[in-house]
């Protein structure tokens, strides 16, 4: 355990925790209004009442109608468990929204956890909650939006209604072109208004921008920069742990792909990825491969996001074939297919969107190959967990042992209990499978930190849920700034350079064998490239 926590880690918490908040009263009511009076199940709230759970067929011999109500019976229980749950946590936030709506100002105090990542301490109403739970705050603070603040607030408006792959300028042009959808939303978002915001992605989160678009565009045009906004404007990272991935490995082609490089238009990696995986099922469906030729013509983004997305949590193959399957099943042409046609289409589906991702992300791949070895030398030949110190300071040692179980019998029931002790085995899977994404999720949080203390020098509101940046319309063009600077002064340090000298002077003894893999070689990529990327965050 570390004497004194690391500077920079208690600093940007602090930076963290001194952002002032209030709470959205417009949007609350909306959702008052549709929780209370409408009964929920309407712009991605739960339905409030319960939902009537069909009986278990008697026990005994089951013939095909039995069987196919029991089926009815534990989906529809399932469904009801998760409503309940929902609706629960739905109801804590409205009623601590209700309960600090007069409030001038929140604060909410940030914890790390061991890899430094932050969050905020009230565990309900937050800002790293989903859109409700966003949208129901704002900045206490409100600024001039300045001379480019209305085009950010239409850019955030057109991210949170799902119109997020144009420029800039092309999401600017669609918020215009729904300017009438917008000042219907905010000036009757719930009784006699056409709710178009109710269909949007984030739809409780475009609520507040069409509320906060149209209050600036009922200004003359020559006062709208005085126009005052508290609305917290997000602008998130191109699959952030890619672009840090990219950034360790100096792989140019990569970080083209994820936006750390400059580009006109914003690149995405999902496409990229895509269209390799698309050009080998075609032509192995010229060959007549079975599962290539029932997938021709299906394989859609949507079908490889998720894989692609958590390969750098360190999504397996089988992992990644159940996240292909849910998406296949989806799909008209594969509903009624056999149990073993969709098994193997969406297994060689998996196989070739985690090869086509190594081919996009040479050097990025090869990083993450070695991260796993890295941890692989240190536990199995040194015998302990793998351990490092963050970009932010911190010291981490990996917690993951074998888990024992215990059974303890009552009178009523048999209770299993798991025991954790430092004293158990260490699980050297998880060692192995973790320290990747551990790894690059400290990147992340150092990269995140520096960002909150540049932003607190430069006298910027800031918050943030991880890879999602949030700041005033009008410093918005700061913010992107400075987050681009701090992410190439991040990287120039070389961390697997640094992460290999701080694993050979933490185990010697492997150092001396040999025993401790170098970092692969690394690719050509100039960070100072990412200082000109406009749509590294957007």
């Amino acid at each position: 355990v570390q004497d004194q926590p690391p500077a920079m880690l208690m600093e940007g918490l602090t930076a963290l925790g001194r952002t002032p908040w209030r709470i959205h009263g417009p949007v609350l009511d909306a959702m008052l209004h549709l929780w209370r009076h409408e009964g929920g199940d309407k712009a991605d709230l739960p339905r409030r009442q319960p939902l009537g759970v069909p009986r278990a067929p008697p026990k005994g011999v089951w013939g095909p109608e039995e069987k196919a109500a029991n089926a009815a019976h534990l989906a529809t229980r399932k469904a009801e468990a998760e409503r309940h749950a929902l609706a629960s946590d739905l109801e804590l936030k409205l009623a601590q929204a209700c309960r600090l709506r007069e409030e001038p100002c929140l604060f909410f105090p940030h914890y790390a956890d061991f890899r430094g990542r932050a969050y905020p301490a009230p565990p309900h109403l937050n800002h790293v909650g989903a859109d409700c739970s966003r949208a129901l705050l704002t900045f206490a603070d409100a600024r001039p939006l300045g001379p480019d603040g209305f085009f950010w607030l239409r850019v955030h408006l057109a991210n949170t209604c799902g119109y997020d792959k144009g420029s800039f300028r092309d999401r600017v042009e669609w918020a215009d072109a729904h300017h009438a959808d917008i000042l219907d939303s905010a000036r009757r978002p719930v009784e006699g208004g056409r709710r178009w915001w109710a269909a949007q992605e984030k739809p409780f989160q475009a609520l507040a921008a069409c509320i906060e678009v149209a209050r600036a565009s009922a200004a003359p045009s020559y006062a709208r920069e005085l126009h005052e906004s508290a609305l917290p404007v997000q602008m998130d990272g191109s699959c952030n742990g890619l672009q840090h991935y990219a950034a360790l490995g100096r792989d140019a082609e990569g970080a083209l792909h994820v936006n750390v490089r400059p580009s006109p238009q914003p690149q995405d990696v999902y496409s990229a990825v895509l269209a390799r995986v698309q050009a080998k099922v075609a032509a192995d469906a010229a060959e007549n491969h079975p599962e290539a030729c029932l997938l021709h013509g299906h394989v859609t983004r949507k079908v490889i996001k998720q894989t692609v997305m958590t390969s750098v949590y360190g999504v397996t193959l089988p992992g990644a074939r159940l996240q292909v399957e849910a998406r296949l099943r989806d799909l008209a042409a594969f509903r009624g297919r056999e149990e073993k046609e969709v098994w193997k289409c969406s297994f060689y589906t998996a196989k070739l969107a985690l090869e086509s991702l190594g081919e996009v992300f040479a050097q990025a791949n090869a990083m993450k190959d070695w991260l796993a070895n890295l941890a692989s030398a240190v536990v199995k030949g040194a015998g302990r967990p793998m351990e490092w110190t963050t970009p932010a300071g911190l010291r981490v040692v990996q917690p993951y042992r074998e888990e024992r179980t215990y059974q303890v019998r009552t009178r009523l029931q048999t209770i299993s209990l798991l025991a954790d002790s430092e004293e158990a085995p260490l699980n050297t899977a998880k060692q192995r499978s973790a320290f990747p994404p551990n790894f690059v999720h400290s990147v992340d949080a150092a990269h995140m930190l520096r960002t909150a203390l540049a932003c607190r020098r430069e006298g910027l509101e800031f918050a943030a849920v991880h890879d999602s940046f949030w700041t005033h319309a009008a410093t918005t063009h700061t913010l992107h700034g400075l987050l681009r600077a701090e992410f190439a002064d991040l990287h120039r340090a070389d961390l697997a350079e640094e992460l290999y000298r701080q694993t050979c002077a933490a185990f010697p003894e492997l150092a001396a064998k040999g025993a401790i893999p170098p970092p692969p070689p690394r690719g050509d990529l100039d960070l100072d490239e990412v200082l000109r990327s406009d749509y590294f965050f957007n």
